[in-house]
């Protein structure tokens, strides 16, 4: 069977980088999941040059880098083929992310009340209706982001019903996703933030913070 992939962005070629071998790319991966032959990273695991802000997360459903620093993702990445698209309804669940090590801060879904944020899936809840354990999965806080309405219910939006429609008319569809965050302040209770966009592409370089 012929193999179709969407290339969102031509940046995905410059900025992922296909595992040599296991045994190669092992070394360079900082504690945390192994997800070097995941189906969701079959273009590759994206890499920038510090390995201290990837701690790698594989949720079955989805893998991810998370940034203990940012207390927040720095990508999610994701397959979608027609298996993956059923009729489970969403049930908004968010919440903290259990599985990440003691010592790393959780971020639970009340800190978002009053911000003016949408809580923002990366990869979205309707891509994963195959199942409920498959559809709670991505109401994790470790796959969201801060988003601005009007593109979270927008552009956004549509950009996510396109990949589905394509993968209705036969293709698989690889999707990395990542967000640029500054930071206005943090405490061990909650986090400021000043502004988010996304793109659905992977990133070459960690999030900026402004102090």
């Amino acid at each position: 069977m012929r193999l179709r992939l969407l290339l969102i962005l031509a940046a995905l070629v410059g900025c992922v980088h296909r595992p040599a071998s296991p045994e190669t790319e092992a070394h360079r991966l900082p504690a945390g999941d192994n997800i070097v032959g995941s189906i969701h990273v079959g273009l590759g695991i994206p890499l920038d040059p510090d390995p201290l802000d990837d701690y790698f997360i594989d949720r079955r459903f989805l893998v991810a880098s998370y940034n203990p620093k940012r207390r927040v993702v720095n990508w999610v990445a994701w397959r979608v083929v027609a298996a993956d698209l059923g009729s489970v309804h969403r049930r908004d669940n968010f919440r903290p992310d259990g599985l990440l090590p003691l010592g790393f801060y959780r971020v639970r879904s009340i800190e978002y009340e009053r911000t003016g944020f949408d809580r923002g899936h990366l990869c979205p809840s309707a891509d994963r209706t195959s199942s409920r354990e498959a559809n709670d999965s991505t109401f994790l806080m470790t796959n969201v982001q801060p988003q601005l309405p009007s593109m979270n219910r927008g552009p956004w939006a549509e950009l996510e019903s396109y990949t589905r429609r394509l993968v209705r008319r036969g293709k698989q569809v690889y999707v990395v996703a990542g967000g640029t965050v500054s930071l206005l302040g943090t405490s061990r209770s909650s986090l400021s933030w000043s502004r988010s966009s996304r793109s659905r592409t992977s990133r070459c370089t960690p999030p900026s913070t402004r102090s």
